[in-house]
């Protein structure tokens, strides 16, 4: 039954519930307003003969506060003190009108903005049987009204975004002066999501959804100089509420779609065009592709040379979506790189769904943003080696680790199984690194499952799984005859299995073996092993921008998940300890590893570096009790790297390094760090969050 339908005509409306809600005020002031609300209200009951209830409705008010409102209502029969731990003027009420035997009910702020002049043109239609919401409106021609024009601007901007994607026709749905029977409000409250400010927007569209119908009259409303409004904020819950009820209204184009086009036009530029500017990138991978895609020997074994005399030292499973492309597009060097590039869109998209799913979007958009403009992701997306491969094959994992987690399905176990088989057959040595990753989530998850027993069963499965998908090409190579074969690219006895534990395996590692560095350390290998490794030309250069604060990122994240104990956030805490320890293993086995690394293969930390960023910015603003502690050790980080790390990096490389543009950068880091230590003695969030933003940029 639609409420339209509901009987409301019947009732009695003799009793007026007039709801003041209060977060914050100082206390003087708002028990002198309180007083001239209650003889307003006796005055006019008098004049229109109804009874009225005032009731006081505190959201996390201060203790004194609570004291004040308290001893203000105890003697008073027609009085009554309602409170929410937490803030948020939709949840308190919520709990005011849910609770109220009234009649009718209503509200109107505290500050007194709204007249109470207009309080009679409000209830007058309720008290003469109409059954609908009445709303105060300060757009109506009639309505008079005094207000700062940054409030009035971002007032317009919402109501036409709201027009826009959810379809709306109201033109004041904020005004905090609103009234309806009392039957209706406990009927549309509880499908109203919204506990804090917007509050008022739902309950409207849902009215409106639900047929109710909405009168507005004109209002007399001068803007409280006492009234304080974060614009940054209220833009982001605006944005956020908009979307949530686009997508409630089945709407077609909603803002986070917008923002998703918008990333991914970004992301296309990024790597598509003048795509063909590196030329054939790198050689090696360019000529096996032109074997693999004119014979289909090449093709199986991943030829370097189409007659067959040698593999190259990676297995083909690299070669296939550039050799597909060139089957679709002819051989050239754009048919070469395009699978890429579209690798890196993918990405891109893949990063953002993923930290948004369990997060929000100004997380995911940051995340997505921050992958797409790292120097290393411009560079190697445009290029033909197989680490962009690996990349998206990490968050597909990641994806297939959560919903198995999540659910304990047996496909997501399967599915897990073959994403990371795929990835060793992609890189081998990199892959395994995520198998310790993973047994840590799986016993930091262990407890929770609901039948341990079934939980073993699973993880065997995807461990077999993993196993035939990994090796299937090794097991295929080693079943074939050596004269019938290349070969073996990589391996010093024609193995293939020397090439999968050797060349590409733990010869990495400790440096003997067929990936030995002859000649000791150089630039184009990495560098010295050691503690300060990832700070050298080779590697800072490539993700030094992000490195320090997406490290402090992952201590905390791994520090959060351990410490909070709310189950309520556990495929939050399971994403966050998931590239938390990405990121730790990678630094420690590539400052670690002795033997041929490359300074680019730290492009599998992006994604990792990315979304703990975009994380932290989710944490740092919603958990008060650590979260400004998380700001100000990602502004240290970031101030440090940009003033301090990268300038003597690049001073070190090139001692005529544009001489004024690093003492600029020096000055800037120190600059910025005397900023931040204010921010941090002030409590300046704001401030602070500038600052890291400034560090970032």
């Amino acid at each position: 039954m639609l409420l339209k339908d509901t009987p409301l005509a019947t009732i009695d409306m003799k009793i007026v519930d007039v709801t003041i809600p209060i977060h914050n005020e100082n206390i003087e002031n708002l028990l002198a307003s309180l007083k001239k609300v209650d003889k307003y209200l006796k005055t006019l009951s008098t004049e229109l003969a109804f009874n009225y209830n005032l009731t006081i409705a505190c959201s996390a008010v201060p203790k004194a506060t609570n004291n004040a409102i308290y001893k203000f209502v105890k003697n008073q029969t027609h009085m009554r003190f309602v409170r929410t731990e937490k803030k948020g003027r939709g949840r308190v009420l919520k709990e005011a009108w849910l609770s109220s035997n009234s009649d009718i009910v209503m509200y109107m702020d505290v500050d007194l903005a709204t007249d109470l002049s207009s309080v009679q043109a409000l209830l007058d239609p309720l008290l003469s049987g109409y059954t609908g919401i009445v709303i105060g409106n300060r757009r109506l021609k009639k309505s008079r009204v005094k207000r700062k024009a940054m409030r009035s601007i971002s007032s317009a901007m919402y109501h036409r975004a709201s027009r826009l994607f959810v379809g709306t026709k109201f033109i004041d749905m904020q005004c905090g002066f609103k009234a309806m029977p009392t039957v209706l409000a406990k009927k549309l409250i509880p499908k109203v999501k919204n506990n804090k400010w917007l509050f008022d927007s739902e309950l409207l569209i849902n009215a409106k959804n639900q047929k109710v119908k909405i009168k507005s009259v004109p209002i007399t409303w001068n803007e409280s100089p006492s009234t304080t409004v974060k614009f940054l904020k209220l833009a982001s819950e605006m944005m956020k509420f908009i979307n949530r009820m686009s997508v409630t209204q089945k709407r077609i184009i909603t803002p986070e779609r917008l923002l998703l086009v918008g990333l991914m036009l970004i992301a296309s530029l990024i790597f598509l065009v003048n795509l063909t500017d590196n030329q054939w990138a790198n050689l090696y991978y360019s000529a096996a592709t032109q074997s693999a895609s004119t014979s289909w020997k090449a093709f199986l074994f991943g030829g370097f040379d189409a007659q067959g005399f040698i593999t190259i030292d990676k297995f083909p499973i690299v070669l296939w979506p550039s050799v597909f492309s060139v089957k679709l597009f002819g051989f050239s060097q754009f048919a070469v790189l395009l699978p890429h590039a579209l690798t890196g869109i993918f990405s891109s998209l893949a990063i953002y769904k993923i930290v948004r799913r369990h997060f929000d979007i100004t997380s995911g958009l940051a995340a997505g943003l921050i992958f797409i403009f790292s120097p290393l992701s411009t560079i190697m997306f445009r290029f033909n080696n197989p680490d962009s491969f690996l990349v998206l094959a990490s968050i597909l994992l990641l994806a297939c680790v959560l919903k198995a987690m999540s659910t304990e399905s047996w496909k997501y176990f399967l599915m897990t199984g073959v994403v990371l088989g795929l990835m060793f057959q992609i890189k081998t040595l990199q892959a395994l690194i995520f198998l310790p990753i993973l047994f840590v989530i799986v016993l930091w998850d262990f407890r929770v499952s609901k039948s341990l027993h079934s939980f073993v069963k699973k993880l065997i499965l995807g461990g077999v799984v993993f196993l035939l998908t990994a090796l299937s090409w090794p097991i295929f190579v080693s079943l074939t005859s050596p004269n019938s074969r290349p070969i073996i690219g990589g391996s010093a006895s024609n193995n293939v299995w020397d090439l999968v534990f050797g060349y590409n395996g733990l010869s990495r590692l400790t440096g003997d073996g067929p990936a030995k560095v002859s000649g000791g350390p150089s630039a184009i290998f990495g560098g010295n092993s050691g503690f300060f490794r990832m700070f050298n030309s080779s590697f800072f250069s490539n993700i030094g921008w992000f490195l320090l604060p997406a490290i402090v990122c992952a201590c905390f994240g791994i520090w959060y998940c351990f410490k909070n104990n709310n189950e309520q956030s556990r495929s939050q805490k399971r994403q966050l300890l998931f590239w938390s320890l990405v990121l730790l293993f990678y630094v420690f086995v590539f400052s670690i590893a002795k033997g041929k690394i490359h300074g680019y293969y730290s492009l599998i930390l992006i994604p990792a570096i990315s979304a703990l960023l975009g994380i932290s910015l989710q944490l740092a603003r919603k958990h008060k009790s650590y979260g400004r502690g998380l700001l100000y050790w990602l502004t240290g980080s970031t101030v440090i790297s940009v003033g301090v790390v990268i300038p003597f990096l690049l001073r070190s490389i090139d001692p005529k390094w544009f001489p004024v543009l690093f003492f600029s950068l020096i000055i800037t880091g120190v600059l910025l760090a005397f900023i931040s230590i204010f921010a941090i003695y002030n409590n300046k969030d704001t401030l602070g969050k500038l600052v890291f933003f400034l560090g970032l940029s």
